[in-house]
């Protein structure tokens, strides 16, 4: 019999964190795909994940998309996407605004720093009426 992979707390808290995240950014922005206007089903990192721990969590980094634009948007099947999706976030601004938060990068991904990430998003799903479903145990 196989044994159960422990979780750990952390693993857990930045599983609630990142539903959270995508709750936040549907409700933000009426599950609209940003790439062709249909029923978004995902949310998408603008900055990938493994280029700033930063930007984990930040609302602005998360994109909505349905399936078909996510999947072209890793492919690379559209080149001109990431550049639309870029100008209907807000264009240069948009993309200057991501690059300064990216820095200075995050030293200590632990608990006590994804706690803290959890309280702000927390506070904007407050703010945004959705925070009665979120976990408050943490």
């Amino acid at each position: 019999m196989a044994s159960k992979k422990k979780i750990s707390k952390f693993e857990l808290l930045k599983q609630e964190a990142f539903k959270l995240w995508e709750e936040i950014i549907m409700t933000k922005y009426g599950n609209i795909c940003y790439g062709c206007g249909e029923k978004a089903t995902i949310v998408h990192h603008f900055v990938p994940r493994h280029k700033s721990a930063k930007l984990w969590f930040d609302v602005e980094n998360g994109i909505p998309l349905c399936n078909k634009c996510h999947f072209a948007l890793h492919r690379k099947y559209d080149p001109y996407l990431p550049i639309e999706i870029a100008l209907k976030k807000g264009g240069v601004d948009y993309l200057d605004s991501l690059k300064k938060k990216m820095y200075p990068p995050v030293k200590n991904i632990n608990i006590k720093w994804l706690k803290k990430e959890f309280s702000k998003l927390k506070s904007e799903a407050k703010e945004l009426g959705i925070f009665a479903k979120v976990k408050s145990a943490h």
